[in-house]
């Protein structure tokens, strides 16, 4: 009876084991499992007083109160295998989800319930209006006017979203070599619109997209270029403000604490389209924070007033301020005493730096005035 118990024992052992190495392996089945229980936040879009959360945990909506959210609706039923990308955009009533695989790699697992989609949904109760599949991952989503700019691996596409239910595709544009378009910024100037991408390793691409159908590409900013021959450096999240675009900037996880760690802020002014200038801001070393899983930090910016927060991982934000056309380093802000992982930022009209956490459904506010 001792035997048999024995062999059982080692048995079960087995077995456990080779489960356990089974799904080590399996890239999107541990990816599952473990994001159905770290349902953290990929995204942070501010509406008045009401806050969007976005990312594995689908989409929450909450109202800020001082130094407080609460909860009014959530919904991650159409997920199926995907997450929402780094951003979503409002019309009226109606917000519009960029959705993605939760899957790394350009095209790893891009098949069915993996590839790219754009949602609408009605924003008061969070319910889904209408989808549409598209070939690849998408990652940002920016409204200007009617005009949805959509960005995503390889490709972006524009959409006429004039009737919010019914978004009609304009534009498409596929690249000839690998591009990732990241976030994006939308702004008009003397009569024309324009659009910013960033590439993450490959930098900034600008577009003019006054005619939807036929967009014109004005210029690529390396940044190796803006950081004095620095190849090791990547670029996510990106906003207009004025005459600027203000765009993260950090390492490459490969590089962390390395001569090629730099981490910051790139202004890109805007003013002329035809003499386009730029500069980058950096974080002095002794404000450096440890490394941490996924994309290097900062990857996540807002603007408010005459400051630009970044995201800065257990450190919480970063702060500049403008002055003098540039921008000049303040100092961290701590958000979480736990060591959380900080990612999206955004801060409200009313002065709350709202945060929230990568790998839990955590969020935090913080009043700046």
């Amino acid at each position: 009876m001792v035997k048999n118990k024995y062999h059982i024992t080692i048995i079960v052992s087995i077995l456990c084991l080779a489960g356990m190495y089974y799904v080590y392996n399996n890239i999107p089945l541990r990816t599952q499992i473990y994001r159905s229980i770290c349902k953290g936040n990929w995204n942070l879009l501010a509406d008045g007083d009401t806050v969007y959360a976005t990312g594995y945990c689908g989409i929450r909506k909450y109202v800020v109160g001082n130094e407080e959210v609460q909860l009014l609706a959530e919904n991650e039923t159409f997920l199926r295998h995907r997450i929402v990308g780094h951003g979503c955009a409002i019309k009226g009533n109606y917000l519009f989800l960029a959705c993605r695989s939760y899957l790394a790699g350009p095209y790893q697992n891009d098949k069915a319930d993996y590839e790219g989609e754009l949602i609408v949904l009605d924003k008061s109760q969070l319910k889904v209006v209408s989808e549409f599949a598209l070939p690849s991952k998408m990652n940002d989503a920016e409204l200007c006017d009617s005009l949805l700019v959509l960005s995503g691996i390889n490709r972006f596409y524009l959409f006429d979203v004039s009737q919010p239910t019914f978004p009609r595709k304009l534009y498409e544009h596929v690249s000839a070599d690998y591009k990732e378009y990241q976030g994006c910024a939308v702004w008009k100037d003397a009569g024309r619109r324009y659009v910013a991408f960033t590439l993450f390793t490959q930098g900034i691409d600008i577009w003019d997209i006054t005619d939807a159908m036929s967009p014109r590409f004005i210029r690529n900013i390396a940044l190796s270029e803006v950081c004095k021959g620095n190849k090791y450096i990547q670029t996510l999240d990106v906003k207009h403000h004025g005459h600027y675009l203000y765009a993260t900037l950090a390492p490459m996880s490969q590089k962390y604490f390395k001569k090629e760690d730099v981490r910051g802020i790139v202004q890109v002014d805007v003013a002329n389209m035809n003499s386009i200038s730029f500069n980058a801001y950096y974080i002095p070393r002794e404000d450096y924070w440890k490394s941490m899983p996924g994309d290097a930090h900062p990857k996540s910016l807002s603007v408010y007033e005459d400051k630009v927060y970044v995201s800065a991982a257990t450190s919480g934000a970063a702060i500049f301020e403008m002055k003098d056309g540039g921008l000049q380093y303040i100092g961290l802000k701590e958000i979480s005493s736990d060591w959380d992982q900080i990612y999206p930022i955004v801060v409200t009209k009313n002065g709350c730096l709202v945060s929230g956490d990568w790998n839990w459904n955590k969020i935090y506010v913080t009043k700046l005035k």
